[in-house]
């Protein structure tokens, strides 16, 4: 095992990788280039079931850069999320 004071000894530079657990959005993106699976992949690595996304469509999915189609991905699962929480947690209204 090599230790970072090691490798700092060695003149070799260290570079910060971030939080070493975060699902990695722009690698899923480059390899499916499909949503429904990077949502899938994303919710496992969260430990979450992934939900039953029949078909997302995206105008001009295809004309988007990664960075683009990272933002819609990440919006569709801030969406989703939230219905989910407001599911769980609002008391539905009395119904006489």
């Amino acid at each position: 095992m090599i230790i970072r004071e090691e490798i700092a000894d060695a003149g070799v530079g260290l570079k910060d990788l971030g939080e070493t657990d975060a699902f990695d959005l722009e690698a899923a993106v480059e390899k499916y280039d499909n949503a429904i699976p990077i949502l899938d992949d994303w919710y496992r690595h969260d430990g979450l079931t992934p939900p039953q996304f029949q078909t997302l469509a995206f105008s001009g999915w295809d004309k988007m850069s990664v960075a683009e189609k990272v933002r819609e991905i990440r919006a569709v699962r801030g969406i989703y999320d939230r219905q989910q929480y407001r599911r769980k947690h609002v008391i539905p209204p009395k119904t006489p």
